[in-house]
């Protein structure tokens, strides 16, 4: 066989976990196969072993020359989001995944590979007096003309909360995109190249994140996040390398018409209002997750 192509409609996060998917297919199927990705991330991809080449779904000059015509080519466009596993939570994407494209998944984790350049420029940029924590409370594709609700951001005031919490102990910075919410008093960084968010991830001492792209990196680089959860996702997308903190809450969406095979529509919609309340997630649980020696004061 002379090429497999992997196909991937998703996000950052999903290419992520692809990933470990290819190190399985590398590992138990096409060993000498030159492996194809299509992706909109294909930053994502760079520097990885496990593949031949990457193009961006939207740039494929001569593709069909190359790599389909008069060739002999396996096409693998399984989408794991519809497969029953994944919508029953019976099994974690990657495993889905590997099961309906026929190979068996044996704990291969994602993977990410940086420069030597990316991870100096990391170090450089990013240097503070205390552990730097990464602070993510906002994801989903942002729209300025057309702001969503995305049902796994995590409530402002409680981040707030615990900001206050951890500002002595840690240089807390905020990652978010151009018009999402941000914290009074919080610095906040955003990117146009996702690569240079992995290598500040790569750099990062502590993570508060939600279920979004950051958490599959701090995976990738092996690195322990703590990871709140408003809707229970953590069989199917989460890590059990993560602390992940589950809201005490029924899920309570007051806006359910627009779900489909899940709990709620992955991109978000205007009137997504999942909570009767913020206050969600056990404040203190989460300090103690990211301090090992935090004591909550006893109410008097």
């Amino acid at each position: 066989m002379d090429y497999v192509i992997l196909t991937i409609n998703g996000g950052i996060g999903k290419n992520i976990m692809a990933t470990a998917v290819v190190k399985a297919l590398r590992k138990k199927r096409y060993k000498k196969t030159k492996i194809v990705i299509l992706s909109s991330w294909p930053q994502v991809w760079l520097n990885n072993p496990c593949i031949f080449r990457v193009y961006n779904t939207n740039a494929v000059p001569y593709f069909y020359d190359d790599f389909i015509k008069g060739k002999d080519v396996k096409i693998l466009s399984s989408e794991p989001y519809m497969s029953e596993d994944f919508i029953q939570k019976n099994s974690h994407c990657v495993e889905a995944w590997c099961k309906m494209l026929d190979v068996k998944h044996e704990e291969e984790g994602p993977e990410i590979f940086l420069t030597t350049r990316e991870m100096e420029i990391a170090k450089n940029k990013f240097q503070t007096q205390k552990p730097l924590l990464l602070l993510q409370t906002s994801g989903g594709i942002h729209n300025p003309d057309n702001p969503v609700s995305w049902v796994r951001d995590f409530p402002l005031g409680q981040a707030s909360k615990i900001i206050e919490i951890l500002k002595d102990n840690y240089e807390i910075l905020h990652i978010k995109q151009d018009g999402q919410p941000e914290i009074n008093g919080v610095q906040f960084v955003t990117f146009s190249n996702i690569r240079e968010l992995f290598a500040l991830v790569w750099r990062a001492d502590k993570f508060l994140v939600i279920d979004s792209c950051v958490q599959h990196a701090c995976a990738a680089f092996g690195k322990r996040a703590t990871v709140v959860w408003p809707i229970d996702n953590t069989k199917t997308l989460g890590y059990e390398l993560h602390d992940n903190i589950i809201a005490n809450t029924d899920h309570r969406e007051t806006h359910s018409i627009n779900a489909l095979f899940g709990e709620f529509h992955i991109d978000g919609w205007p009137h997504e209002c999942p909570f009767k309340t913020d206050d969600i997630f056990d404040v203190p649980k989460i300090v103690e997750s990211l301090m090992d020696d935090y004591k909550p004061v006893e109410a008097k």
